[in-house]
């Protein structure tokens, strides 16, 4: 197959609690010298055996080999490299690893080999294998399995040092085989040498090459101190029999993808995405989520994951992270027989914590540093620190003025300096219209952005100079944040809107409809004027934002892309046309994609579960923002088979296609919409060349929904994301026909408004929950008006519809001794310690129990009757029956 090349930006990050990132291993290592990867190198190749079912393949065209310490006896201190592995389908049945022997220089040392002549080794060494858990920190945890062996390495054509000088020396094979068969999906691998023998001095040590996609460590334990770990990690090729998969039935979580670090919304989403590394097809998985020791919800995911193949599921029931403090949540995999071969829960946190978010450089030296900084009346010349807090120092700013600032820096060629304005006050910087940009040339011009929210009053503003593109929290390597304050004044007159009510949420059931009021306020000496206009949000839509680094992909094709991304731009060059609904995860535009090959396919998919609440609408148009043509364009509708793999062509469409532009095609043939998972994009023919294609807005991504990429016509799709790219495709469905409930239930009887000074209007908000199904609705409110500081406002309305036919307690009891709540639970009513509560069928089969709950989750049962029964501790119980509709 073809490659595809792509070239790309920085992904931006959210700011997270610094406590706890802060002990992530996985992200936060130093390296020491462990490698002698300045001195030597490996000359020639490291293949893996023919029966090797899982690897970190040694790549002989790998930009840097090195070499790691792994010896128990080594007089320095013991060293253990430990290598992470995930996605292995296959039992283990042994392990090669490729090693030598070097000294305190990590030069290859032929004493201790006791090699002959031809440098074969005649004398067995003494090596520890371990397979180990991953712990909850992200470390080598519990040992599951591990034996000593007495091995001679096998000599291979490779060698480790200067190539032909008197250091060169040997690389050999070590081939182990196993006394038992180690079933494991994921965990570490330790290998190392156990007796120095009458070598001291002496260390083995293993090969390792840049490209090793899971991350190692070594520990390293010195008499009389404790364990420090670095930075490690080795090149292996586990061994057995294809025939022999791991697991029938096995489900893991791959990662989270939300909610965010810093979400503090009342109604947070939850999206995690799933691997399914078993034989078997899983049509029954089924999570719960937990917030500390509570559980809050039981969810059964609505879909067949193929085997070998990931899912991304989004939690239909929703978190709350607006109370102050930490939320720590995890997810519990109960999938029925699932062999569990693979770590069964997920943790993640939001942090709703006040104040900035901490940024600051490690290194201890002035290589780098903010000189002088001069913006409006600040004028500060400073010396080289990690991080100056000069809040102190102030400067006004007003709607339509642009400062200049002017910055002197002690700096090399290809460093990076950026500049963010908290202009919300919530202590972060990744809100829309808070990064201003590159500082480049040493200026750059501060103005108070258009479309955002902001109050009069002092405003963080903060500049970043490092080597690298790094995001405006947490910490980094070289360089220097300093912080001042931007202080927002409004013009001497102007209007001033306030808002009753910055939020609504309700709870109804179907088949019943309310009113609402927002009140609009003019505090201002002009006449305020403006409009307001509904953005409906579909139920079950994944878009979210990420949270963890995308891991590395697994080959599941050798087109893998390589994309090249042009520089952000920051403008918007026009927008598309408006209809009666748009289908998109994409914001404004914010720079190019594209990539080198022949064929090159983008899209965005849509789930049917999501497209449910538009069923029986079409699509009749397609938006696509094109950079530059290719020889022949088309829009394409697909199916979907996979989350990752596309379906059939529902319709393809040529065009042509108008350069640094949004594209408007009107489909010839419209497309009709059902509950079925549907792609929207664009196909381009004759590529090569032609570095950026299409659009892209700033991100976060959608990952795997928003962003897919597909090459040569393969039906195997990627995500920008996974591929480094944080954004979202520049392409938009747009959608006619007679509105479903899902795009109704929420009206205003007036979209203009103009209020005189010191005067107010109240707007009627209408909500009709007729032809809802059982599911949580979101709206929002766009209000934008001539107040030069509100020019637009976001106001959410949630709306919790709750079908009290579909589950219900039956007649007969007189005084309740259960209830059903609006999430689908099923809650016993009594104020005795609960022992448990069960869920039965007729039959009398056990469906479900909790110990210690007085809470049971009966959303996932399928139409029919059941018995619920609540033991106390007393020793008595309940009983009812329950139908599901």
């Amino acid at each position: 197959m073809k490659k595809l090349v792509i070239f790309i930006t920085a992904i931006a990050f959210l700011c997270p609690d610094s406590a706890i990132a802060g002990d992530n291993p996985v992200s936060h290592r130093i390296n020491i010298e462990m490698s002698g990867v300045s001195q030597s190198s490996v000359t020639g190749d490291l293949p893996c055996p023919p029966n090797t079912v899982h690897s970190e393949t040694y790549n002989p065209k790998a930009r840097m080999k090195g070499i790691n310490r792994s010896d128990l006896g080594y007089v320095g201190g013991k060293t253990r490299c430990y290598q992470m592995f995930s996605d292995n389908s296959y039992v283990v049945r042994g392990i090669q690893v490729f090693g030598l022997f070097a000294n305190e220089q990590f030069r290859a040392e032929t004493e201790r080999l006791h090699a002959d002549e031809d440098g074969n080794m005649t004398v067995p060494v003494r090596l520890e294998v371990a397979f180990w858990k991953i712990g909850p920190t992200g470390y080598p945890d519990e040992k599951v399995y591990s034996e000593e062996v007495d091995i001679i390495g096998q000599k291979t054509a490779a060698t480790w040092g200067t190539k032909g000088a008197a250091d060169e020396g040997f690389i050999y094979a070590f081939k182990i085989d196993l006394k038992e068969k180690v079933r494991m999906e994921s965990g570490f691998v330790s290998v190392c040498a156990v007796d120095m023998g009458n070598n001291p001095k002496s260390s083995f040590a293993l090969i390792h090459d840049s490209e090793v996609q899971n991350p190692g460590l070594i520990s390293f334990d010195k008499e009389g101190q404790q364990t420090r770990w670095y930075n490690g990690g080795f090149n292996y090729c586990f061994l057995g029999d294809q025939n022999e998969p791991l697991a029938q039935k096995g489900l893991k979580f791959s990662r989270m993808l939300g909610p965010s670090p810093t979400e503090r919304g009342k109604f947070a989403k939850v999206q995690v995405e799933l691997r399914n590394y078993g034989t078997s097809n899983i049509s029954d998985a089924m999570l719960e989520l937990y917030e500390n020791d509570r559980l809050l919800y039981t969810e059964h995911v609505d879909a067949t994951i193929f085997s070998g193949d990931t899912y991304k599921y989004t939690f239909k029931n929703r978190v709350n992270c607006s109370t102050n403090g930490v939320h720590n949540f995890m997810l519990k995999n109960i999938t029925p027989g699932d062999e569990q071969l693979a770590q069964q829960t997920i943790s993640f946190f939001t942090n709703n914590f006040t104040g900035v978010c901490d940024s600051h450089s490690n290194f201890e030296g002035s290589s780098k540093y903010i000189k002088k900084v001069k913006v409006g009346t600040i004028d500060n010349e400073s010396g080289w620190s990690k991080y100056s807090d000069f809040t102190g120092m102030k400067t006004e700013i007003k709607p339509g003025e642009t400062l200049t600032m002017t910055v002197e820096r002690v700096t090399r060629k290809g460093d990076f300096m950026k500049l963010w304005v908290d202009w919300n006050n919530n202590g972060l910087f990744d809100d829309e219209g808070e990064f201003i940009g590159y500082v480049s040339k040493n200026t750059i011009d501060i103005k108070i952005p258009e479309n955002i929210c902001t109050e009069p009053g002092d405003k963080c503003m903060r500049i970043i100079l490092s080597n690298q593109d790094v995001p405006s929290f947490g910490a980094y390597t070289y360089g220097e944040t300093e912080d001042y304050t931007l202080t927002v004044a409004r013009l001497s007159k102007s209007p001033v809107m306030v808002v009753g009510s910055k939020e609504f949420s309700l709870s109804m059931n179907v088949n019943e409809s309310t009113d609402q009021t927002l009140t609009i306020r003019n505090d201002g000496e002009e006449e305020l004027c403006g409009k307001i206009t509904l953005d409906f949000h579909l139920p079950l839509s994944p878009d979210i934002k990420p949270v963890y680094k995308a891991p590395a992909i697994v080959n599941l094709s050798s087109a893998k892309p390589r994309i090249q991304v042009s520089e952000n731009l920051f403008k918007t060059p026009g927008s598309p046309q408006s209809n009666d609904f748009t289908l998109t995860y994409a914001g404004t535009y914010n720079s190019n994609v594209g990539s080198d090959n022949v064929y090159v396919s983008f899209a965005q998919s849509f789930p049917g579960r999501m497209l449910a609440g538009i069923d029986g609408m079409m699509l009749s148009s397609i938006d696509v923002y094109i950079a530059s043509p290719a020889r022949k364009s088309f829009v394409v509708v697909w199916k979907g088979q996979t989350q990752n793999i596309s379906g059939e062509e529902l319709l393809r469409q040529q065009f042509t296609p108008k350069a640094n532009s949004w594209n408007h095609i009107v489909l010839d043939n419209p497309v009709h919409i059902s509950g079925e998972d549907m792609w929207i994009g664009v196909a381009f023919e004759g590529c090569k060349g032609i570095n950026y294609l299409i659009g892209i807005d700033r991100g976060p991504a959608t990952i795997g929904f928003g962003d897919k990429i597909s090459v040569e016509k393969s039906p195997y799709w990627w995500s920008l994301a996974d591929l480094g790219t944080n954004g979202n495709l520049l392409i938009r469905g747009n959608i006619t026909g007679r509105r479903t409930s899902a795009l109704s239930w929420l009206s205003i009887d007036d979209d203009e408004f103009v209020i005189a000074p010191r005067q107010s209007k109240n707007i009627k908000l209408h909500l009709a929950t007729n032809g809802l199904q059982n599911n949580f609705y979101e709206a929002r409110l766009k209000v934008t008006s001539n107040d030069p500081l509100v020019s637009l406002l976001k106001i959410p309305v949630f709306l919790n519809s709750i079908d009290p036919t579909g589950i219900s307690l039956l007649e007969g009891i007189s005084e309740p001794i259960f209830r059903i709540t609006s999430s689908e639970r099923l809650e016993t009513l009594t104020d005795k310690a609960v022992s448990y509560i069960a869920l039965f069928s007729m039959s009398g089969a056990m469906l479900d129990i909790k110990y210690g709950a007085r809470i049971i989750n009966i959303g996932h049962l399928k139409k029919g009757l059941y018995v619920v029964k609540a033991v106390y501790e007393d020793n008595t119980s309940s009983s009812g029956k329950i139908i599901i509709k």
